[in-house]
């Protein structure tokens, strides 16, 4: 278990991370670009600036995760072990939403 590392600007795309505990890492910047994610422990994890397109997220862990600033497509919070305090942007609610059937429209 990893709970002090630091990526930025790594590049994780079509990486199999499935299993990795990592609670409270950084990963700065980096691009998870069809990157697996199963059973992945993010719970804290700080993800700000990453850009994140068709990974696979099921039974992931994003408990407490900021990933305000992140660039992120196909993310399903109904596939997710744990989400509860899960840090978005503003900007990133319809992507996010939409996954779950969800229509964000302005007032």
């Amino acid at each position: 278990m990893l709970t002090k590392a630091k990526f930025d600007q790594c590049n994780f795309s079509f990486a199999d991370m499935s299993g990795l505990s990592l609670p409270t890492c950084e990963l700065l910047r980096c691009k998870f670009s069809d990157t697996a994610l199963f059973d992945v422990d993010l719970t804290d994890a700080v993800m700000t600036g990453s850009s994140i397109h068709g990974a696979d997220w099921n039974r992931a862990k994003l408990a407490g995760a900021d990933l305000r600033g992140t660039t992120i497509s196909g993310l399903n919070l109904a596939v997710l072990s744990d989400y509860g305090g899960l840090r978005i942007s503003e900007s990133q609610q319809g992507a996010i939403l939409s996954q779950l059937g969800v229509d964000v429209t302005p007032d």
